[in-house]
């Protein structure tokens, strides 16, 4: 599958390209950017937030980050240097 590009509303881009163990890598600018953690466990991130969107969130169906990723949902995140990596579940 193709990344896909998104631009926000203040003209960022971010790109979302599926990996091969079936979650995606969330790459673009997250200087100015918001995250939210767990109650159940205040270690585990289940929200981001960049200046201008997209804000993505557990629990959101996968086919609204990638069109072409069907019948997951987002589970969690886990940063890395050059954005996130959106874990799905089934």
């Amino acid at each position: 599958m193709k990344p896909v590009l998104y631009k926000n509303r203040y003209g960022d881009e971010f790109t979302f390209t599926p990996t091969e163990d079936g979650n995606i890598l969330w790459e673009g600018n997250f200087e100015f950017s918001r995250q939210g953690f767990s109650n159940d466990d205040p270690r585990t991130i289940n929200m981001v937030d960049p200046s201008g969107g997209p804000f993505i969130a557990k629990g959101m169906k996968s086919s609204l980050v990638h069109e072409d990723v069907k019948g997951k949902f987002v589970k969690e995140f886990i940063q890395k240097d050059d954005g996130w990596i959106i874990v799905l579940q089934e």
